[in-house]
């Protein structure tokens, strides 16, 4: 069915309950601080070199437990959050998740290494770009 620029009941719910907006944008706010957070606490642990992370179980666990943490904010965000994120919603955070969670004793150590040097980089980047647009 064609949309004729009817609000759509959704919408319309925020157009009666602006502080339910806000409150929601808030919450997405608040994930991807955490989100943020946690892309520079793996940034700062892995400034080091491939061999020392590959050899460094310590190092290679906290990186999957934040990853985790960053794909769980993720899921949290409102769909209109994640459209304007395309490197935190949907696909791209979920894929990096099933990357290394299918089976977290046999964890890809190359491909996180991947991630963490290549991937974390860009989403702090996207996601300091956002935070600091919302300020």
């Amino acid at each position: 069915m064609e949309s004729r620029g009817i609000i759509s009941p959704g919408a319309f719910v925020y157009l009666l309950c602006p502080q339910l907006l806000f409150g929601l944008m808030q919450e997405d706010i608040s994930l991807l601080r955490t989100m943020y957070q946690m892309t520079e606490q793996i940034m700062a642990a892995n400034r080091g070199s491939k061999e020392r992370f590959l050899a460094s179980v310590q190092l290679q666990s906290a990186a999957v437990a934040r990853l985790l943490t960053i794909a769980n904010c993720a899921r949290a965000l409102t769909p209109e959050t994640s459209q304007t994120l395309p490197l935190v919603g949907g696909q791209a955070v979920d894929s990096l998740r099933d990357a290394i969670a299918d089976d977290n004793d046999n964890v890809k150590l190359e491909l996180l290494w991947q991630i963490v040097q290549q991937d974390i980089p860009q989403l702090a980047l996207a996601l300091d770009r956002w935070l600091s647009a919302k300020a």
